[in-house]
């Protein structure tokens, strides 16, 4: 028991850590006026995440919606 809850605990600790990294990343770039594609491959890239994952983060912390 002790074991999965250390896994379910640095689990949730690694979504918590890239969910901040991707909100840093999309407003950052929005800020910046970076094409929305160069915001999409920065995520991918630095998160290893699929482009789907890309497009949810982008949605999520740009307040617009996915396409």
């Amino acid at each position: 028991m002790k074991k999965g809850e250390q896994a379910g605990l640095k689990k949730g600790e690694q979504i918590g850590m890239n969910r901040g990294l991707a909100q840093g990343i999309v407003e950052t770039g929005c800020a910046f006026g970076m094409p929305k594609e160069m915001i999409l491959n920065r995520l991918q890239e630095r998160l290893h995440i699929s482009a789907q994952r890309a497009q949810e983060y982008f949605a999520m912390f740009s307040g617009q919606q996915p396409v």
